[in-house]
């Protein structure tokens, strides 16, 4: 929730099997234009050295390991993504039980007293 606004935005912990699967329409959905732009550079720039890296003829071999591998990474890490860019721009946890799981997960830290 965020406190100034009143938005509230619900979203899921640990893996992201719709980011594993349809990356990156995850992020298109959720209006998460910080994360999509992101992504599509990061996943550009490992292409690019990718493709520098390997030779041609092992290229068509090669690339359906690295794509799975990138996309592994993504569902691995968007879910926290998302949920430290929604804390910076100042979301909280809406209640107990979602401050306990976020902590849990390792997503939220109390921030510091001042």
């Amino acid at each position: 929730v965020n406190p100034e606004t009143g938005n509230m935005r619900i979203a899921k912990v640990g893996f992201s099997w719709t980011m594993f699967i349809f990356s990156p329409f995850p992020t298109i959905f959720r209006a998460d234009w910080y994360n999509l732009l992101c992504i599509l550079g990061v996943q550009m720039g490992a292409s690019m050295i990718w493709t520098m890296l390997i030779s041609p003829n092992q290229l068509v071999q090669a690339t359906p390991f690295f794509e799975l591998g990138v996309q592994l990474l993504w569902g691995l890490i968007y879910n926290m993504m998302y949920f430290k860019h929604l804390f910076n721009r100042g979301f909280v946890p809406a209640d107990d039980r979602s401050r306990d799981l976020l902590t849990r997960a390792h997503y939220w830290s109390q921030p510091k007293e001042k």
